[in-house]
């Protein structure tokens, strides 16, 4: 799996990781249509996003490519867990 790890205008660290769901996994239910066919992530300390769909030869593009694919990607809603008894 390919990581990558840039660093945004105001100093934020994030990582890049392609995401491919698999198919006994979220694709029939858990994930919304459009990120079926997989999708970047872009993770920080606080934020997550995705953008869908896996942008052929992401890991190898320059520190600003990816950055302007993260001004693009919407912010992943955070996934509240229950907490365990």
């Amino acid at each position: 799996m390919a990581l990558r790890e840039v660093i945004d205008g105001r100093g934020t660290e994030w990582v890049v990781f392609a995401v491919q769901p698999s198919i006994a996994g979220r694709t029939t239910g858990g994930t919304r249509a459009e990120l079926a066919q997989g999708w970047l992530c872009f993770q920080s300390a606080t934020e997550r996003r995705r953008l869908p769909g896996v942008p052929a030869g992401w890991d190898a593009m320059d520190d600003g490519a990816l950055l302007a694919l993260l001004a693009v990607a919407p912010v992943a809603p955070r996934v509240l867990r229950a907490k365990r008894r």
